[in-house]
Order: structure tokens, then sequence, then C-alpha cells
């Protein structure tokens, strides 16, 4: 009997003891719990921002500019008569010489008026011819009624010449020819049958040779630009492709733009188009180079900030904090800017800082791999 009651004794005891240990450890589980998840909590970043490093680069100060193709030898050809297109001897997109024959207009009516303006001219001709041998060796004793004749006659002749020369041009009107070598393109109206006028263009002719390429620049910027300008050439038609050229003209008088600013047009240079690469109205872009600073510390200008007057940027220190540092300014291109003073090489930046950021903030570095050991937590 001792026996039982001393191993039911034992036995409570061992369960009282396990149960107040098990307890002990739970509260102790608890508390750790509760100790790293406020750790973690103490940890936690204010913000998960995209960062840059202060690095040194070449800085290029330019300005861009849209344009398109053109060519210095260029031109809308259309008919000086009205009538029907008759016949056109070249093929669109061919390649003429000067003087080649392009298209004829039905001629019928304005050669027969050119051939009696013919006739009309060998009449007056004959007639003064007649006159004028009536009273020839007559210079000192010709009278009024021969004056009047003899220039009656010559006055008809003049006029009838005036008329033969105006129909042989009218005549001539008829047809097309090339005004110098270069590629053919029909326009809208090049047609047989057509009715030609002289206020629509039916051909066009471009020289490839003497293209270049052409875009508007503003009032503001056009006092840094100058014939000889460096500028990075980009065509829509070659996006793999950049064109280093430069400003071979700069214009004098200015224009409004569709916007209605005021602007002046700049001519730049192309590569050779000896096989005709580069057509006229092809759209592109100009980096114009203004000038080329070396080895200065720069960051991305969207990360830079203005503040009464003053430039600013948000930096990363070691412990992983927001910094807030004025900076001066130098050159700037389209992406960066240099920074003069206040950074130094390697310093991290935040390229876009927040609105509500302050000093103190914690920063986590976007897309950071955590095993740099940065905002990791305990868990």
């Amino acid at each position: 009997m001792r026996k039982i009651i001393t191993t039911i004794r034992t036995n409570k005891l061992t369960h009282f003891i396990t149960k107040t240990r098990r307890r002990k450890l739970l509260v102790f589980a608890v508390v750790i719990f509760l100790v790293i998840g406020q750790l973690n909590k103490s940890m936690k970043p204010d913000f998960e921002l995209e960062v840059t490093k202060a690095e040194k680069k070449t800085l290029e100060e330019t300005i861009s500019a849209s344009g398109k193709v053109s060519a210095e030898k260029l031109a809308q050809l259309s008919f000086l008569a009205t009538e029907n297109i008759n016949e056109i001897v070249v093929n669109d997109g061919s390649y003429v010489k000067k003087g080649d024959l392009i298209a004829k207009l039905n001629s019928s009516s304005i050669y027969q008026s050119y051939l009696q303006a013919e006739a009309n001219l060998r009449a007056a001709e004959a007639n003064a011819d007649s006159v004028l041998d009536s009273i020839q060796n007559k210079e000192k004793t010709e009278t009024f009624a021969e004056i009047n004749a003899r220039t009656a006659a010559e006055v008809a002749r003049d006029n009838a010449y005036r008329s033969f020369v105006i129909a042989q041009q009218n005549l001539s009107n008829t047809t097309l020819r090339a005004p110098f070598d270069g590629i053919l393109s029909y326009a809208d109206s090049a047609s047989i049958g057509k009715l030609a006028s002289s206020l629509e263009a039916n051909f066009i002719i471009v020289d490839p040779t003497t293209v270049y390429f052409t875009a508007d620049v503003g009032e503001i910027d056009i006092p840094t630009v100058k014939v000889g300008t460096p500028v990075r050439l980009e065509l829509d038609a070659y996006p793999d492709e950049k064109y280093d050229e430069k400003v071979i003209s700069v214009g004098y008088v200015s224009k409004i733009t569709s916007t209605g600013g005021t602007a002046y047009k700049i001519n730049i240079s192309l590569p050779n188009n000896t096989e005709n690469k580069f057509r006229v109205g092809m759209n592109g872009d100009a980096e114009l180079i203004l000038s080329t600073h070396k080895d200065t510390i720069s960051i991305p200008q969207s990360a830079l900030i203005e503040e009464n007057g003053n430039d600013y940027v948000w930096v990363v220190n070691q412990k992983g904090k927001a910094e807030k540092v004025e900076v001066k300014t130098g050159t700037s291109s389209i992406n960066d800017i240099e920074i003069v003073d206040g950074l130094n090489i390697g310093d991290t930046v935040i390229s876009r800082p927040p609105a509500k950021i302050e000093v103190g903030n914690k920063i986590k570095i976007k897309n950071e791999d955590n095993s740099n050991g940065k905002f990791m937590g305990l868990f």
C-alpha cells in the first residue's frame, strides 16, 4: 500500500514539475517572440527607394530638335499651259538627266495657234518689206504719208513677231523637262487625261546627292547654335543607327511653329547618299552638342530638389538613414547634372526622393539583395 501511495505522490509531483516547466518555456517563448517582433518593427524601413551612385561621367550640354530630311535641289514641276496630260514618258521613281522629257500635254489647239501666229508674222514681214522697198532711197524726201505707212508696217511686223514668240512659248509649255539631274516622283495629279494647271504640281524631282536634315530651334536656344556645331542625328527609319554630323546653316528669319512659338530653321549635314538611303520627308531627332565636360561628378537630374533658391539631394548614409545635403551644380545634360560641391564619388543618392521624406528616415534600397545585410530583420 505504501509503495502505491508513494508512486502516486511521485507521479503527481513529476506532473506538476513538468507542467510548470512547460509554462515557463511557453512564457519565455512568448517573451522572445515579442522582443523579436519589436526589434523587427524598429528595423522596418520608412521608405523603399531606388538609389544611384555619384560617379564621374562625361556630360554633354545639348539641345534637342525634331525635323526631317530635305534636299537643296528639290523642285515641284507643273505645266505652264492648261490642257489635258496626253503622255507621261518617265516612270515614277526613275532617275532623269537635265533636259530629259518627262510628259506632254494635248497640244492640238495650242499648235494651231502657233501656226496661225507664224503665218501672221510672215504676212506682216512681207508687208513691211514691200513698204520699205517703195520708199527706198527716200530718207531725205520721204513724205508724211510715206512715214505713216512705213511706221504702221513696222509696228504690225513687230506685233506679229511678239505674238509668234508667245505662241512659240505656249507650245513649248506643253512639254515638261527635267531642270536638273535627279529622281522623279509622281504627284497626285500626275495621270494621263488629267487637266494640268500651273497652280498644281504634277511631278517632283529631287537630286539625292543634295539631301540634308532640317529642324527648328527656339529663339531662346538659337544664340548658342553656330555653323559647325556637332550634332548627333537619329532617323526614325534607321533607329539602330546614329550619325555624327554638324550644323551647315542657321536661319536668319524666324518662323512661327505649330504651337505658336518663334523658331529658326537650321540645316544639318547627312552622310554621302550615293545609295539613296536618305529620302526626302524622313523624320528624325537631332541632338546639338553645345559643350562637353569630362570627369564630372554627376547624378540624375531627378535626384535634385530645389528649396528657397538652393539645391539639395537626399543621400543614404552608412546606417541606412536619409540625410539632406546641400549641393552646388554645374553643367547639365538631358538626364544628368554636374555636382560641383556637396557630394563625393560613391555617395548613395536617392534617385527620386518622395515629398514626405525626412531626415533620419530608414531607407531600404529597392531591389537590393538581402544578402547585403540591409534591413533583413531577424526573421
